[in-house]
């Protein structure tokens, strides 16, 4: 196999691996276990197919795989939310969508420029992560952390198809890398924390008990 050749093979395992992380998630979501934040689901549907093309256009092709799979999963996770996400609304909530709404009339303007389109997509989808990111550290329990690990093992291996090293092919694969492996650590470590400060809790009730 040439080099070529594996490039693309990774970029197909990436968008597989990336449709494939929303499973358990889903799950997770029907059974209880994931609240979805609103806001960040919605923008990132709405965002994903404008992404996707523009990226394309800059020139990432074995790569766009990865984001073909993200937008059909946000978007289910999208609708989903409407039944099993937050029921209020925040300001952050509204700023985000604020900022998104901004962030679409510069795209809309600008779309002849693939690259410039692309930035500005990817500047919506940072402010689309807040309000999950705020969630996490609020409660790290609320996230299922295995959908988003697969989504970070897809990431890494989007890594390996970059096949073009200008600025916005390369820069998205590890953006994702980045972010994603953000929202694992955070989960990770949020519900280490937590475990460890109930666990003394945990122990004198068992004591009581005992007694």
């Amino acid at each position: 196999m040439n080099h070529q050749a594996f490039m693309v093979v990774m970029g197909g395992l990436a968008g597989v691996i990336s449709l494939f992380a929303y499973i358990p998630y889903i799950l997770s979501i029907l059974h209880g276990k994931t609240v979805p934040s609103k806001s960040t689901w919605w923008i990132l549907s709405a965002l994903g197919g404008v992404t996707f093309l523009s990226y394309r256009d800059a020139g990432g092709f074995n790569t766009s795989f990865f984001l073909l799979g993200d937008v059909i999963g946000s978007s289910v996770v999208a609708f989903l939310s409407l039944f099993y996400g937050k029921k209020s609304i925040q300001k952050l909530d509204i700023f985000c969508f604020l900022g998104a709404a901004a962030s679409f009339i510069l795209w809309f303007f600008i779309n002849e420029n693939p690259s410039i389109a692309f930035c500005s997509g990817l500047f919506v989808e940072v402010i689309a992560m807040i309000p999950t990111i705020r969630k996490i550290v609020a409660n790290p329990f609320e996230e299922d952390i295995g959908g988003w690990f697969l989504t970070f093992l897809a990431s890494v291996v989007n890594s390996y198809a970059i096949e073009e090293w200008s600025f916005v092919v390369f820069f998205y694969p590890f953006y994702e890398v980045g972010i994603n492996g953000l929202v694992v650590f955070l989960i990770s470590s949020g519900r280490k924390k937590l475990l460890r400060v109930n666990i003394p809790f945990i122990r004198m009730d068992s004591s009581a008990l005992a007694k």
